[in-house]
């Protein structure tokens, strides 16, 4: 039995191909803005080979748009950043209730990253999911609600992790304590804490 090339233009493909080929719909898929996780997921493919395919027909997210003002001394991760940047304080400039959208979002991001609890992802996870599925982006908002389920199944262990002390501090604290009590008692001096002080 011989399978279709998958590198046959999608145009060219009658619609019963589509059962033995993926990527028709996965071009469609990716096209629309749903993330290449979640389109090689759904198609049973590599992601870094979707990727690969994406960038060879120069297949590109509904949602991206090229950069303005690009700069050719630009390069890499810090010109990717400019770039991002650039757009940014254009966008402000033209609409400053979008400096109210910027505020929160990095409220959203900080609260994630430096004070993270089961609470918070699960807001986060349900924001995003309600945001996909009201822009149209369904899959995406499958996947939020998936991690929306993790974090549900394990928000005593997430919690647990983020405490200021964990139980081996606990502990730690517990035997340093004992040894202080110990050594004052068996001496009439005050106790010494191990590494100084």
């Amino acid at each position: 039995m011989t399978h279709p090339d998958p590198h046959t233009p999608s145009d060219l493909q009658t619609p019963d191909d589509t059962a033995l080929d993926p990527w028709p719909l996965a071009r469609r898929d990716y096209l629309s803005g749903v993330s290449a996780a979640i389109v090689a997921e759904r198609y049973g493919l590599s992601v870094r080979t979707l990727q690969r395919r994406a960038a060879a027909e120069g297949w590109r997210h509904a949602d991206v748009r090229p950069a303005t003002r690009i700069r050719s001394d630009w390069n890499g991760p810090i010109g990717s950043f400019m770039r991002e940047m650039n757009a940014r304080d254009e966008t402000l400039a033209n609409r400053p209730e979008f400096a109210q959208v910027s505020a929160v979002a990095e409220e959203q991001r900080y609260d994630l990253l430096f004070a993270p609890t089961a609470r918070n992802l699960r807001i986060h996870a349900f924001h995003q999911a309600a945001e996909s599925a009201a822009m149209g982006g369904f899959a995406e908002a499958t996947a939020w609600m998936r991690l929306l389920a993790l974090v549900d199944r394990h928000a005593g262990v997430v919690d647990h992790d983020t405490r200021l002390y964990t139980p081996a501090d606990h502990m730690r604290a517990d035997y340093l304590g004992q040894y202080g009590t110990l050594r004052a008692e068996h001496e009439d001096t005050p106790p010494e804490w191990p590494g100084g002080a």
